[in-house]
């Protein structure tokens, strides 16, 4: 007689089951999606605007756009902020970064004010300086001022070689979109390249720079 085999055959896995769940999952998810979007009143589409940058090294010559005017920036404004301070050495950094944070001029445009943090590693010394230059009530010019020929926007321009210079614009989150794209125009018209980059402080311009380690000699 033949005997009778007792030996079970594996058991086979298989993922069916698993890929049914993982579909439904993902369908449950979307729908979702789609439900919380069309009752939240919309779809958000983000829009993006590339940042231009002049392909020679030229020069920068800045305006602030803001609040519907285009404020030109004078690029001796730092240098004429820290120059009663003194130098800046290892030596002196501390009491310098104190009258930094105190300090505070005014041009024609701007209210400036710094702020000076600094960190003492042993020999070496990094500190980070932060300019805030808020712009002053109706300065600058509006669009229709930009375009006409008495514009001192343009007679700013007219003092530099396009040759050498190129235009950078900082864009405020505040109104200034527009003028940013007529005051480009108007700078194009004159064979200037452009450049520019947003900011998000509204009426103030921030610039920062990080110093290198200062070390004993």
């Amino acid at each position: 007689m033949k005997r009778k085999n007792n030996k079970r055959k594996g058991l086979e896995l298989s993922l069916v089951p698993l890929a049914d769940m993982l579909t439904n999952t993902v369908g449950i998810l979307l729908f979702i999606l789609i439900f919380t979007v069309l009752t939240g009143g919309g779809v958000i589409v983000p829009k993006r605007l590339p940042i231009e940058r002049p392909i020679k090294k030229l020069l920068p010559i800045t305006f602030f756009c803001t609040n519907g005017r285009v404020i030109y920036v004078d690029s001796e404004l730092i240098n004429k902020f820290v120059q009663p301070l003194g130098e800046l050495t290892y030596y002196t950094v501390k009491p310098w970064i104190e009258k930094f944070n105190k300090r505070q001029m005014e041009s024609d445009y701007f209210y400036i004010k710094g702020e000076g943090t600094y960190q003492d590693f042993y020999y070496e010394v990094y500190f980070n300086l932060t300019y805030y230059l808020i712009s002053k009530p109706e300065v600058g010019e509006t669009i229709s001022q930009v375009q006409t020929d008495s514009s001192f926007f343009k007679k700013i321009l007219q003092k530099y070689p396009p040759q050498k210079y190129f235009v950078d614009f900082v864009v405020s989150n505040t109104d200034g979109i527009n003028i940013f794209r007529n005051a480009r125009e108007v700078a194009s018209q004159m064979k200037f390249d452009i450049g520019w980059f947003p900011e998000s402080y509204g009426d103030t311009v921030v610039f920062s720079n990080r110093g290198a380690p200062m070390t004993i000699d």
